[in-house]
């Protein structure tokens, strides 16, 4: 039976909240603007960097700037991994579910490029069958595009299937994917109204539940 786990990134299985409002940061104060608290920038997450930008500098004369937007891209992806993390149990974790026999997918709203290149330097991108992110063909999340995208493609059975996230357009776009939801506890993100399988504290613990249930199948 094919088991697959879906994955967001940032708050799921990095963390990001340094990196990301570096960059915002440095925008704002190419735009003469003062800096944001870091909370205040985790808390704009989840939904794609444009977005991301344009709570950033709403109120202000930029927040609908190209120019914002590329200074905080091209920022963000010269510094992705100075302070980034994975949060413990990540890459023992994502391992033994691969080699237990699960197909795993990253499926985040960054931008792919960045989102590769990240994955790359933590070491952990070998792990997936499939990274997809921000301009990768797929509309973002919650749109559940990717999910049914790999579904189709790898035969997965989405009944058995799990998304594992931090924010609720991780867990829409499972709910409307028709694969069970996990909240990362840990994450940056909010669940807001939307309904969740599973929740989880850290990492290790959703792993113990994927081998658990992969033993039954």
């Amino acid at each position: 039976m094919n088991t697959g786990i879906f994955f967001d990134l940032d708050g799921t299985l990095i963390d990001s909240k340094q990196d990301i409002a570096a960059a915002v940061n440095f925008a704002r104060r190419e735009s003469g603007l003062p800096e944001l608290p870091l909370q205040t920038v985790a808390d704009f997450t989840g939904d794609g960097m444009t977005n991301l930008v344009r709570r950033s500098f709403s109120g202000t004369p930029f927040a609908e700037d190209d120019r914002v937007l590329e200074l905080t891209r091209n920022y963000y992806s010269e510094h992705e991994v100075v302070y980034t993390v994975l949060y413990p149990g990540v890459d023992a974790g994502l391992k033994a579910m691969a080699e237990a026999g699960a197909r795993l997918f990253l499926v985040t709203n960054k931008p792919q490029e960045i989102a590769l290149g990240i994955l790359e330097k933590l070491a952990v991108k070998r792990y997936f069958t499939s990274i997809i992110g921000g301009g990768g063909g797929f509309a973002l999340k919650p749109a559940p595009d990717a999910l049914l995208g790999m579904a189709e493609k790898y035969q997965l059975n989405r009944q058995w299937s799990w998304i594992l996230g931090d924010h609720y357009t991780d867990l829409a776009a499972g709910r409307r994917a028709g694969v069970r939801r996990a909240l990362a506890k840990w994450g940056f993100g909010a669940p807001r109204n939307e309904y969740y399988d599973a929740v989880f504290d850290d990492f290790p613990a959703f792993t113990r539940a994927m081998l658990y249930q992969l033993k039954q199948l």
